[in-house]
């Protein structure tokens, strides 16, 4: 194996005229290709090229197995057909089982490595390189007949990370032409090729990823689904407990007010225990019911305009019996002139009723509470501050997800609820684009506040 001379002797005689029929080839020869969509059109292209340039070509391309194997013939289907038929083949379609790993063969593997250069190969060695020990001499020589590949060079087919995708062999009729035009021959079906395999490789890619964002649309409607249900059965349920507690409580009452019939100290005890389960029972329930509501409605709030304080002051008003019976003295501070804010009306006094209750629960009896809101910008941020326990920083961050609790609290009445009811808040006020956040410190109580968009004008 040899590398060809820089210019052959036919390659001098053939003159200008030649030379630029060459160059014009060539010269279309990548747009040509590039024009093409799919690997086969390349190829077919490619070999048109090259016959009008005198030569007749043997394309081989590496497979995803590492093969390097026969791709492209440019004779006539039926010469081709003839020529496999010798090795047992039935046509063009199984060219493919013609192949070989070029670390089993040194040839193959000295061609591969000649980049830039177009090296002479004997027609017999080629063929028992890439055939190997399945095709004896006279089947070899039949093949060369058959396809005229009596003088053979060959050129790798660069590829962008300098590791060839192929081989480019071409056979003349003669020995003396010039084939240095294959470089430039080369380069352009290696770009058109590694085009081609781009354009497969991101159309695969595309399809991958259109059926798994398919894939991701069923499931996330199929969790969409399985949500509504578990808040259906939350609401269901928590709507049944509720009323059966309700009675438990009520015939509690009659019985400890002594309406029934008059009671021992023991039955006073024991209904006395009835009546604080139940009561914290109800606070669960009542907490499950705000939560499965939110959840079911969260894509139908009514937007409307509304004072703050009127808000406000209609949730003190619902709570004002608690608060009066544990002395705790409410303050409210809402700024002279404040605009009305848009939202949903219902939603944000689920929001005020949640907060002033969460304060109530860590506030001593006797304690303090205060409510303001003020204008901030086109927002009103209103805040409930009380001077209960305050909350340790470590619980802050968390202090707002769904079940959490702080889990160091001591009195039985900080612990009632299920850890809903700050995480009702924060998705409420995030629903209306606002934004939650509390502030505190242990033994000097919380400041939780809330943030609304103001009516805008018009």
């Amino acid at each position: 194996m040899e590398p060809r001379p820089s210019q052959g002797k036919r390659g001098a005689q053939a003159g200008p005229r030649r030379a630029r029929r060459v160059t014009s080839w060539l010269g279309e020869l990548p747009a040509r290709l590039l024009r093409e969509r799919d690997r086969d059109a390349v190829l077919r292209a490619f070999g048109h090229h090259l016959q009008h340039l005198g030569a007749r070509t043997l394309l081989l391309l590496f497979g995803d197995d590492g093969r390097l194997a026969l791709s492209h013939l440019s004779h006539p289907a039926r010469v081709v057909s003839a020529a496999l038929s010798l090795l047992g083949l039935e046509g063009p379609s199984e060219m493919a089982a013609v192949g070989v790993l070029p670390e089993r063969s040194p040839l193959i593997l000295r061609l591969l490595e000649g980049e830039g250069v177009v090296a002479e190969v004997h027609p017999d060695r080629f063929l028992r390189a890439l055939l190997g020990k399945g095709a004896p001499r006279a089947v070899r020589e039949a093949i060369v007949d058959q396809l005229g590949l009596r003088h053979l060079v060959a050129t790798p087919l660069p590829g962008a990370d300098g590791v060839p995708i192929g081989l480019l062999v071409a056979a003349f009729p003669d020995a003396e032409a010039d084939a240095r035009w294959l470089l430039a021959a080369a380069a352009a079906a290696s770009l058109a090729l590694e085009r081609v395999e781009l354009r497969r490789k991101l159309r695969d890619a595309e399809a991958d990823v259109g059926e798994e964002l398919r894939e991701l649309r069923e499931e996330n409607q199929r969790l969409v689904e399985i949500d509504r249900r578990k808040d259906n059965f939350l609401a269901n349920v928590s709507h049944e407990l509720r009323s059966p507690m309700v009675t438990t409580l009520g015939y509690t009452e009659l019985m400890l007010a002594e309406k029934l019939g008059p009671l021992t100290d023991k039955q006073r005890q024991c209904l006395s225990v009835v009546k604080s389960s139940g009561r914290r029972l109800k606070a669960f329930i009542e907490e499950l019911l705000d939560f499965s509501r939110f959840e079911l409605t969260r894509e139908s709030m009514n937007l409307t305009a509304f004072a703050i304080g009127g808000a406000i002051t209609q949730v003190v008003a619902a709570l004002q019996p608690r608060l009066l019976e544990r002395r705790i003295n409410v303050r409210l501070r809402i700024a002279r002139g404040t605009p009305p804010v848009r939202a949903d009306r219902d939603r944000v006094l689920q929001v005020l009723t949640n907060l002033v209750t969460n304060a109530e629960r860590h506030v001593p009896d006797g304690g303090r509470i205060q409510i303001s809101a003020d204008v901030h910008g086109a927002e009103v941020l209103v805040a409930v501050q009380d001077n209960g326990t305050g909350i340790p920083q470590e619980h802050l961050e968390k202090i707002f997800e769904r079940l959490y609790q702080v889990g160091d609290v001591k009195d039985r009445r900080q612990r009632q609820g299920l850890g809903l009811g700050l995480n009702i808040v924060k998705s409420i006020v995030e629903a209306h684009g606002g934004k939650v956040a509390v502030h505190s410190a242990v033994g000097k109580g919380s400041t939780f506040t809330f943030s609304l968009p103001l009516e805008g004008p018009g």
